[in-house]
């Protein structure tokens, strides 16, 4: 028996072919673009999604000669793509994805009618022009023709589902990604709807991750190559799918997703609400909530050094840059290049090299520049336990994450033992996750990953160094005060 787990991202969908032992036996992939557009615009074409969606599944069930033992689907997908579609779930308007910043005056309007913190408080998410409720305030008053005759507002999961079984419905972790369900309530905001002028009828159903919505519908099924008899289960936003498909499924467990930017999702037992206003969300496991922060071009710092001050060669910098502790003890390196975000926000703020002297080389502003990193993910870390939630393992995945001298420095800076995910597809893997357990082929979530999730061993933090570590974040952010005030 097998399930298939797709992620319908942000540029492009991926699917696994996982069996009922945890193994993943085929994977299919195929990419798609968005549109950048002046004035802030950035579009998708819906269609691409499902295309895409049918490409991988095909690729990646090709070696099952027997489609019937293909069993159950579910989805991770991208938040908050704003698509308006007709009675018959056809889009409209391109889709406005959630890098889409065009909404910038209708971000005050919402502001000045409910406020920031209304906004905060309800959703989990600060007011921001790339979410739902404003996309949605937009098109009311610049395609006012698309808005008035729009059946429904929905984003990429409703979509998706409603091409696999004709049933358009939202799970709680998506609906939240929308910045248009009050999280407390697991239900449409009447507040924001009522701001941005539409009824709740306007907006799909939201139901449990992990809900059965149907079967496959005969068109699907013909498309996709498979069977009728496939169940599909309602997914998730694909930031906890990572964290399922990663296997931080208790609280205190975090991932940390190393991309361009850096993303880390903590796990607690209540919503997480902060000064800086880290993003609490349901969690697919029932009784766990989802704590998300994010740290800007973390990633892209190491690559901007790379590609401008020296080679490529990781790994020999990483050799050469493990030996300079001593020498780097005073260099400081923040990694600002689109502004600060801790432990204050300065949007006008860029990157800022500290403390370099004549007897410095490339390797030493190698090893301040993944310390930078480390201290701003120590800073988040100790912003989470300043609010109730002890982070004490990190789940690493992704690109920068084979980086083994910047995740062994992580974890000694920020004293969290940490594992890395060996399958970079985790999306992936949390929504197979899902659609085993429904399916029943697992008792629960804990069981699923257990069996589904590859990592290496534990790595714990260097303990010798925690003193020493200590002192530098304490200055790292003391003397950011000082400098920050460059940038007002």
């Amino acid at each position: 028996m097998y399930v298939l787990g797709i992620d319908v991202g942000t540029t492009g969908a991926k699917a696994l072919l996982i069996d009922d032992k945890g193994t993943v036996r085929g994977k299919g992939h195929m990419a798609y673009g968005v549109r950048i557009l002046p004035g802030g615009r950035v579009e998708q074409d819906a269609r691409d999604w499902w295309s895409a969606l049918v490409h991988a599944v095909r690729t990646a069930s090709a070696k099952i000669e027997d489609k019937e033992e293909i069993a159950a689907i579910s989805l991770s997908t991208q938040g908050a793509a704003m698509l308006p579609v007709d009675k018959d779930n056809e889009p409209m308007y391109p889709a406005m994805t959630c890098t889409d910043t065009r909404g910038l005056a209708e971000k005050e309007e919402l502001k000045s009618k409910l406020g920031q913190e209304y906004f905060y408080k309800t959703t989990g998410l600060n007011l921001s022009p790339s979410l739902d409720a404003v996309k949605i305030l937009w098109l009311s008053r610049h395609e006012k023709d698309i808005f008035e005759k729009a059946y429904s507002f929905i984003s990429t999961l409703e979509y998706i589902n409603c091409k696999l079984t004709g049933e358009n419905v939202i799970d709680p972790s998506n609906a939240a990604a929308r910045q248009l369900m009050d999280i407390s309530s697991l239900e449409w905001d009447k507040g924001i709807l009522q701001a941005i002028g539409i009824e709740k009828h306007r907006l799909p159903r939201i139901i449990p991750t992990g809900v059965r919505i149907g079967k496959l519908s005969r068109k699907a099924a013909d498309e996709l190559g498979l069977s009728t008899s496939v169940k599909v289960y309602n997914g998730a936003y694909n930031r906890y799918c990572v964290s399922l498909g990663a296997g931080a499924v208790r609280e205190g467990e975090a991932v940390l997703s190393m991309n361009t930017d850096w993303a880390m999702l903590g796990i607690t037992s209540k919503p997480l609400f902060s000064s800086l206003y880290i993003s609490p969300g349901p969690h697919p496991m029932k009784g766990l909530w989802g704590a998300l922060a994010s740290i800007p071009v973390s990633g892209a710092a190491l690559d901007w050094y790379l590609r401008g001050f020296t080679d490529k060669d990781c790994k020999k910098v990483n050799a050469e840059a493990e030996k300079r502790i001593e020498k780097t003890k005073n260099l400081f390196f923040y990694p600002y290049f689109t502004g600060a975000w801790l432990p204050f926000r300065n949007e006008n703020a860029k990157a800022v090299l500290l403390g370099i002297g004549l007897d410095h080389d490339r390797y030493d502003v190698a090893r301040a520049v993944m310390e930078g990193v480390a201290l701003q993910v120590k800073r988040v870390i100790h912003e989470y336990h300043a609010n109730g939630c002890e982070i004490h393992t990190l789940r690493i995945l992704n690109g920068t994450g084979k980086n083994g001298l910047w995740t062994s420095l992580i974890s000694t800076i920020t004293g969290c033992a940490h594992n890395r995910v060996e399958e970079e597809d985790a999306a992936c893997i949390g929504a197979a996750a899902i659609a085993a357990v429904g399916k029943g082929i697992f008792e629960d979530y804990v069981a699923a990953v257990k069996a589904m999730v590859k990592s290496t061993k534990t790595i714990e933090a260097d303990r010798a160094l925690a003193d020493y570590y200590l002192d530098k974040y304490e200055k790292y952010f003391k003397t950011w005060e000082q400098v920050s005030k460059c940038f007002r």
